[in-house]
């Protein structure tokens, strides 16, 4: 290589660098290590966050963390042989657990805690591992490894249906788009990932990616599949519009899970053999910031609805290890309306990572109008145009990282003050004498005058 070639390659690293500094996303922090039961190793969380579910594989059983206090609450809960996978109904009242073991699915009612008789599918199950569920609840689909198959449960019944569905060979990870039509499957045999149509119930493609790829999770836009290979230390990108891989991102040692944010920002990538967490900036496909350590062996992650935590699953120290990604959303947020402005209140987040808010913004819709505070539960919009509705959504930030906005306000419309009382005409009184008479008009000397005792004469006036 030429000078002119150093330089230009001195010109690229530099540019590299400065592209990679300054993340867009902030470096999750661990904030508690709950005590499960023996190498846990699948975690789902409901829909609402107050809840984390993990399976025990070696207790053959599930704990239920409380995500509110960081504990386990109740008693194990008890399941097939060897659980793995899990997954929560949209509605949040099921939760499915596939035994690797036994060859079943258990259903866990979550309002109850109690399980009900196991899905059994006969001879045609053989190692299942992992499970996803349709956006609408209507189907789960279970990864059947040792068939090359899905199995098909019907949820409304609980029951069994139809065929199994090819997936490729030695199927594990899943995930279903956000639409329902088409699950992504990971084939560690052929370092590849099966894309099947659920309508067809048939293979329309798949998509070479790293060697043993294990998990897979989809962009909240299912613009993107993000697919973990354990033994190259990757992370491959799949377009899913094209359904081809656009790039390819180094991590830890032996990634075999992932998640990404509801925001899709982030994406946290859990490394079996370093024992860590990567993080993975959307915008610019590259990990940022340093490896999270967590416990030994993590094995799954899953991240609340509101984008503020992280449960890792960690099967070698029997954990769960809880990281702070950034605050909850502010609670509670209230709109009144004034001459072309909004104020608005609200209440402090519930999470925090335990570090303190240090600022909010508070945001109307439509047209992107805001105000901020440096702590303060309260301040104006202004600027806004009279008679137009507006909602308000307000975020944290703190060192850990900037909130999902909040719940919309209530709705409020300003206007201007309404006019005050119009003085009205003054009615000129005609003159009238003592008995409330007009009085008697006569002429003098080519003059009028009014007579009577109240009435005044133009010499008078």
């Amino acid at each position: 290589m030429g000078r002119r070639g150093l330089v230009r390659a001195w010109v690229a690293a530099v540019a590299l660098l400065i592209v990679q500094a300054g993340p867009s996303v902030a470096d999750p922090v661990v904030v508690g290590t709950v005590a499960v039961g023996e190498s846990p190793q699948g975690v789902a969380v409901t829909p609402d966050g107050t809840r984390a579910y993990v399976t025990n594989l070696s207790n053959d059983t599930v704990s239920v963390i409380d995500t509110a206090t960081n504990s386990v609450i109740g008693s194990p809960i008890a399941v097939g042989w060897e659980p793995k996978g899990i997954a929560i109904t949209p509605d949040g009242t099921r939760a499915y657990v596939v035994n690797k073991r036994d060859f079943t699915v258990s259903v866990i009612d979550i309002p109850t805690g109690t399980v009900g008789p196991p899905i059994d599918f006969g001879l045609e199950a053989d190692t299942p591992l992992e499970v996803a569920i349709t956006p609408d609840g209507g189907r789960a689909y279970v990864t059947n490894n040792d068939k090359d198959n899905l199995l098909v449960i019907d949820t409304a019944t609980n029951t069994s249906v139809g065929a199994p569905i090819a997936a490729g060979e030695l199927p594990q990870g899943i995930a279903i788009m956000p639409d329902g039509t088409r699950a992504y499957v990971t084939n560690t045999f052929t370092a590849t990932v099966a894309v099947i149509d659920l309508a067809t119930e048939t293979i329309t493609t798949s998509v070479a990616v790293g060697v043993n790829p294990v998990a897979v999770a989809l962009s909240p836009g299912g613009d993107r599949a993000y697919v973990t290979n354990a033994d190259d230390d990757t992370v491959s990108v799949i377009d899913t519009a094209t359904n081809t891989v656009i790039t390819t991102i180094a991590v830890g040692d032996t990634p075999v899970a992932v998640a990404v944010s509801p925001d899709g920002k982030r994406v946290s990538v859990a490394n079996a053999d370093s024992s860590d967490v990567s993080t993975i900036d959307t915008t610019t496909n590259a990990v940022t910031g340093s490896p999270i350590p967590v416990g030994l062996y993590p094995s799954a992650i899953a991240v609340t609805p509101d984008g503020s935590r992280g449960y890792v699953t960690n099967a070698g120290s029997n954990t769960v290890s809880v990281l702070a990604f950034q605050p909850s959303p502010p609670r509670s947020v209230t709109a009144s309306a004034g001459d072309a402005q909004v104020s608005v209140t609200w209440s402090a987040p519930d999470f925090t990572g335990g570090e303190p808010i240090t600022g909010y913004t508070a945001t109307a819709a439509p047209g992107g109008s805001s105000c901020t505070t440096t702590g303060a539960t309260g301040c104006t919009i202004t600027g806004l145009v009279n008679g137009t509705t507006y909602t308000v959504t307000v975020t944290a930030t703190n060192t850990v990282g900037t909130s999902a906005p909040s719940e919309p306000s209530n709705p409020v419309t300003p206007s201007a003050p309404s006019p005050g009382p119009q003085p009205s005409a003054k009615k000129v009184q005609k003159p009238r004498d003592v008995r409330g008479k007009p009085p008697v008009r006569i002429k003098v000397a080519g003059t009028t005058v009014l007579t009577g005792r109240n009435a005044l004469t133009n010499a008078d006036q």
